[in-house]
């Protein structure tokens, strides 16, 4: 008798799910909709407020002193 003719009970092939893989993936779906909904806007909203920050800078910069920029570098750039 061979290897290949017995048949595997369905309990034993570890590619079928069971309660433990829905368990973990509804775990993993309240975690990720808290992350979504509680923790990721908060970050982006600080995110956006520091890059239009530094984009404000960068512009007062360019304002400030646009002929430097003309003349082909920063100030002190030649040391």
């Amino acid at each position: 008798m061979s290897i290949a003719s017995t048949p595997v009970p369905l309990s034993s092939n570890f590619l079928v799910p069971d309660a433990t893989f829905f368990v973990e993936l509804i775990a993993f779906a309240i975690i990720f909709g808290v992350l979504a909904k509680w923790i990721v806007p908060p970050i982006n909203k600080a995110m956006t407020a520091r890059q239009e920050a530094i984009r404000d800078q960068f512009k007062e910069l360019d304002d400030a002193a646009p002929c430097k920029r003309r003349r082909g570098g920063v100030q002190g750039a030649d040391r």
